[in-house]
């Protein structure tokens, strides 16, 4: 309930819905959206803000799934299970490669494997402990694996060299507030944003255009410009 409601009018509010939009989500991709989601959303409109602890919930869930596998359901990962946060470092020339592990991957056997030749990651790819430096550029392309198993689909960063890498800028107005960020390099920190403008590498602005100044800091030839 949206806690700015006043007792009156919270009490119109007879129930929620969950969307699907099947723009972002081909038809053989629904079911793994949807599910377990769909469980979740029962939670929480079914038994209110007096439900048990997230641990509890989460035990259950996995209670479901032989039962959605004889029913042909081809569920999702409960979360985004590897996340890849490339950062340029100036001094190093290269980038610094991070790939964290969702917290709630099932068992103690998960593990990451990753390529940076831009090829599928499988389970015989090198497995990932600690964060690395990637000389220049390239695709970092990383995946979990719970008992030599895929689990969850691949996540991939990839980075692009170019004349204002690492460079400060300065932004004539902040971004909007879904884009806004406590950095504004995010311009030039090398990483392009996908076609999901929520990837976290959007710099997005509403009602204002985008005026940027980027200080190369010396005088430079540039060859090319690319938005």
């Amino acid at each position: 309930m949206p806690p700015e409601l006043t007792a009156a009018e919270a009490k119109h509010i007879i129930g929620g819905e969950m969307n699907m939009w099947t723009e972002y989500a081909p038809q053989e991709k629904v079911d793994s959206k949807v599910f377990p989601r769909l469980l979740a959303m029962a939670e929480v409109l079914w038994t209110g803000p007096q439900q048990g602890s997230f641990k509890a919930f989460f035990g259950r869930v996995r209670k479901h799934y032989e039962r959605l596998d004889r029913m042909g359901v081809r569920y999702g990962p409960e979360a985004r299970p590897v996340v890849i946060t490339p950062r340029y470092e100036a001094d190093r020339d290269g980038f610094l490669i991070t790939c964290s592990i969702d917290s709630e991957l099932p068992g103690d056997d998960g593990v990451i494997r990753y390529t940076l030749d831009g090829k599928p990651v499988t389970a015989e790819s090198r497995q990932y402990g600690n964060p690395f430096f990637a000389d220049g550029t390239g695709a970092v392309r990383a995946r979990a694996f719970v008992a030599a198993t895929p689990y969850g689909s691949e996540a991939s960063a990839t980075a692009v060299d170019h004349a204002a890498l690492g460079r400060p800028v300065q932004l004539a107005d902040p971004p909007a507030e879904r884009y806004r960020s406590d950095r504004n390099e995010r311009l030039t920190d090398g990483l392009r944003g996908t076609i999901d403008h929520r990837d976290g590498h959007w710099t997005g602005f509403e009602g204002v255009d985008l005026i940027a100044v980027i200080d190369l800091g010396e005088q430079t030839v540039v060859h090319e410009m690319s938005a």
